[in-house]
């Protein structure tokens, strides 16, 4: 117990005005999406990313306060769209994207430690990702997670983030999901 409290209360290493971050992680379980078209039969969209991976770069402007941008790509996923039909009852078509889907993001990072070596934080941001053959949407996030020091000028960096495509693949409705990430984030 001793030994956690001292780990805990030591300060963290000086930090550096810009960071290198590589990550990688999961989508969970999938991002989900209902609403009823002009037709009037109501549908629900799955998509379904999977594996992701990442970089991002950021920049300190305060002991506590981050501004980091990074690109995001999840090598495959699916697209499956289920609908009721009105002889047929429901049904569902499932559509592989083979060219992944590609986000670029822009997050504000707020640390809650800064004399603590174990230093959890916020973020938020907005970006743009774009799906397959063409089909995009712009998305914000809010996440968190924690930064623990590994030695000097490299750390490890867990997060979590909740994601919002208010307007998803131009359809007018609303899609969500969750992000697990884990990299290392190097000191520049």
């Amino acid at each position: 117990m001793a030994i956690l409290v001292l780990v805990i209360a030591t300060p963290a290493t000086a930090a550096e005005r810009f960071e290198l971050g590589l990550f990688g992680g999961w989508s969970l379980p999938t991002l989900k999406v209902t609403h009823s078209p002009q037709a009037g039969n109501p549908f629900a969209d799955e998509l379904d990313q999977g594996f992701l991976v990442g970089a991002r770069l950021g920049y300190r402007i305060r002991p506590r306060l981050v501004v980091e941008g990074g690109y995001r790509y999840s090598p495959n996923g699916r697209f499956a769209v289920t609908f009721e039909d009105r002889f047929l009852g429901p049904v569902e078509l499932e559509i592989p994207f083979d060219r992944g889907s590609h986000a670029f993001f822009g997050n504000m990072r707020f640390e809650l430690g800064e004399k603590t070596r174990i230093r959890p934080f916020f973020n938020g941001g907005v970006g743009y990702e774009r799906f397959g053959e063409g089909e995009s949407s712009l998305r914000w996030s809010v996440g968190g997670g924690t930064i623990v020091p590994l030695r000097t000028g490299l750390e490890l960096r867990l997060d979590a983030e909740y994601l919002v495509w208010p307007d998803f693949l131009s359809s007018g409705s609303t899609a969500h999901g969750v992000e697990v990430l884990a990299g290392l984030v190097i000191g520049l």
